[in-house]
């Protein structure tokens, strides 16, 4: 099998499965097989009744994905190490599995096109865009990436939900940087500039000055948002 062939097939997978990005939920239980703490931060201090965890990763809708789960009770011998390790790997599968996609994304975006090499491009240049992803990565850099500061996990989602809609709405164009977001708006007739307009430069200029949207960077393409929707 081909490298074209392999990424191909990963391709397939990746729309097959749940919706990036994902997430990993960190679930201490009591000897009982209560839950203590259903969202614990990585970071934060094992409660002294916790006698086992489970590391739930979900997608980005909160369907389940996968889990690991370590005894650590009194009558285990289970380590502080371990237990980090197992945690750092639940962590390493969610930011492969997320990274991989974004390659995957850019290898179906521009695998029959050149590379594109623009002299005038500014310093927020990316490697790669996948604008659909856009949206959701900006909803979870505004609402959190776990639920651990909201009041329950399915506030949390609720609340990731809506900002995720909300930012579909807003998003004019994504491209390799501000100039290139105008050019992109431009040629899919989402931006008028005008006709006393004298080019891409100038029109960055005046949607700049219009003061009614902003650009954010993201690891998939640098986003134009329109302040007025």
């Amino acid at each position: 099998m081909t490298t074209t062939d392999q990424l191909t097939e990963l391709l397939k997978l990746a729309d097959q499965a749940a919706p990036l990005p994902w997430y990993v939920e960190e679930i201490r239980y009591n000897a009982n097989g209560g839950i203590i703490n259903y969202s614990a931060a990585p970071d934060s201090p094992m409660e002294p009744d916790a006698t086992s965890t489970t590391w739930a990763i979900y997608g980005a809708t909160g369907y389940p994905v996968a889990e690991q789960h370590v005894n650590h009770g009194p009558e285990d011998d289970t380590t502080p190490t371990e237990i980090a390790a197992v945690r750092a790997a639940a962590h390493l599968i969610v930011a492969a599995v997320d990274r991989t996609a974004a390659q995957l994304g850019a290898y179906d975006e521009h695998q029959d096109q050149p590379p594109a090499v623009e002299e005038d491009q500014d310093d927020d240049a990316t490697a790669y865009l996948s604008p659909a992803r856009v949206p959701a990565w900006l909803a979870f850099t505004d609402v959190g990436w776990s639920p651990v500061e909201h009041e329950s996990a399915a506030v949390w989602r609720e609340e990731l939900q809506w900002e995720h809609d909300r930012l579909k709405t807003k998003v004019i164009a994504v491209g390799t940087s501000e100039l290139d977001t105008v050019r992109r708006a431009i040629a899919e007739g989402k931006h008028e500039p005008g006709e006393d307009c004298a080019d891409d430069a100038e029109a960055l200029a005046r949607a700049k000055h219009g003061c009614m949207s902003h650009w954010r960077r993201t690891p998939y393409g640098v986003a134009w948002l329109d302040d007025s929707r």
